[in-house]
C-alpha cells in the first residue's frame, strides 16, 4: 500500500512531537511492507492508496493534498492542541485574540513565518478559505479521524461538530516495544481498511 503523509509546513526542519509520531509509525508501516512517502508525493501519474494527515491544527498541506487527489481516501490523526492559553501570555497575541477570531490568529502566524523566511508563501486556497473553514473542509472530506485520547476526542468533536461515525480513539504506543507497536498498527490498518479502503485492497 502506498501511503502519503502530510503535516504542518516544515515539520522535518522544525522537529516536533508530530514529526516523531510520523517517523515512528512510518518506520513500523515500512516494516510491514507498506510504502510511506513523507511530505511530497514523488510518483507522477500514480495516486496514493491513502492520504494520512497529522496535526489537525495545521491543515494547510492537508487541503493541498485533498485538492491534488480528491478521490483518494483521507485519514486524519488529530494531534490537536489548543494554543490560545499560551497565546494569551503574549501581550500582542492576547490583544489580537481580543479583536480577532482564533482562526485569523493562526493565519497571521503562518504569514509571520513566511515573512521571517521560515516557510514558502501559504497555499492560496488556505488563505481564501480561512483557518477554521479549512479544518472543517478536511474533516468533512475525511473518511476516518483518529484521536489519541478521550480529552482530545471530546475537544475536537465539540469544537468542530464532528460526527462520531468517523471519529475513533486510537492511542499510538510510541514508547511501547516494537512488537507491541506492530500489533497496534495491524489493528489500526484493519480498522482503516474496513472504513476507508475497497474490500479488495491488500
Amino acid at each position: 500500500m502506498n501511503i502519503f503523509y502530510t503535516s504542518r509546513y516544515g515539520a522535518f526542519e522544525q522537529v516536533g512531537g508530530d514529526t516523531l509520531h510520523m517517523e515512528t509509525i512510518a518506520r513500523q508501516l515500512q516494516a510491514l511492507g507498506h510504502h510511506v512517502f513523507l511530505e511530497r508525493w514523488p510518483l507522477n501519474g500514480q495516486q496514493p492508496d491513502v492520504i494520512h494527515h497529522f496535526n489537525l491544527g495545521r491543515p494547510e498541506l492537508a487541503l493541498k493534498a485533498m485538492k491534488q487527489f480528491p478521490k483518494v481516501p483521507f485519514v486524519i490523526q488529530t494531534i490537536f492542541v489548543d494554543f490560545s492559553p499560551t497565546d494569551r501570555t503574549s501581550p500582542l497575541r492576547n490583544f489580537l485574540l481580543g479583536i480577532l477570531k482564533e482562526g485569523r490568529i493562526e493565519m497571521l502566524k503562518e504569514l509571520a513565518r513566511w515573512s521571517k523566511g521560515q516557510r514558502a508563501f501559504p497555499y492560496w486556497r488556505y488563505l481564501f478559505n480561512g483557518h477554521q473553514h479549512t479544518i472543517q473542509k478536511i474533516l468533512h472530506h475525511s473518511s476516518l479521524v483518529l484521536s489519541a485520547s478521550r480529552i482530545e476526542f471530546s475537544s475536537v468533536s465539540s469544537r468542530f461538530k464532528l460526527t462520531n461515525d468517523k471519529f475513533h480513539l486510537s492511542l499510538p504506543p510510541l514508547r511501547a516495544p516494537f512488537d507491541s507497536s506492530i500489533v497496534f498498527l495491524k489493528r489500526q490498518l484493519s480498522k482503516i481498511r474496513r472504513i476507508v479502503y475497497p474490500c479488495n485492497l491488500k
